[in-house]
């Protein structure tokens, strides 16, 4: 896996022109991701697939990463980046309002799920999460720049009266919930 390090070193270069999770909330996800194990991940908002090969860095060989871009660019940009993991990782180019509603194009239960897309929208996610049951029991879901996006807060209204939460203030912030 250190063709991984190795790649991850070379996004995080490019940080700039692209919208990627810091480098200490990478490492922070591989760790989590090696003391979880999960067997099924599902990352919304792909980019060019930084957070995903940060996913992907500690998983178990059988594991695998379903992935959710609606942007052309970053989905294509993603895919060559994930050439040589494409028995893991499992591309889903569209929306994720409407993969999450449709049972055809996600139907899967996961142990993680991994959300960098559409802040504004946090709270509708968990909910469509929530309705699909897409949750394995004791899983994770980690939603990524909580600290830097005030639209987040109707998310932490629905949180503190339905999850165990940890609000982890590393750089642009995670908000990890526990799935009983």
């Amino acid at each position: 896996m250190n063709d991984i390090y190795s790649l991850l070193k070379s996004l995080k270069k490019e940080k700039k022109k692209n919208w990627n999770i810091s480098w200490n909330l990478c490492m922070f996800l591989t760790n989590l991701i090696e003391i979880n194990k999960p067997k099924r991940v599902l990352e919304i908002g792909t980019s060019n697939g930084f957070s995903t090969l940060c996913l992907l860095k500690n998983l178990p060989l059988t594991s695998k990463i379903y992935t959710i871009e609606i942007n052309n660019t970053r989905f294509e940009e993603a895919k060559q980046n994930f050439l040589k993991y494409s028995k893991n990782i499992f591309q889903i180019k569209g929306n994720v309002f409407e993969i999450l509603k449709d049972k055809k194009k996600l139907n899967e239960k996961f142990d993680l799920i991994f959300i960098d897309a559409a802040q504004d929208r946090y709270k509708e996610i968990l909910l469509l999460i929530e309705k699909r049951c897409i949750l394995n029991k004791n899983s994770l879901i980690i939603f990524d720049n909580i600290l830097t996006h005030k639209s987040t807060k109707s998310l932490f209204d629905l949180v503190k009266k339905k999850y165990i939460y940890e609000l982890i203030e590393i750089d642009s912030g995670f908000l990890i919930l526990k799935n009983d």
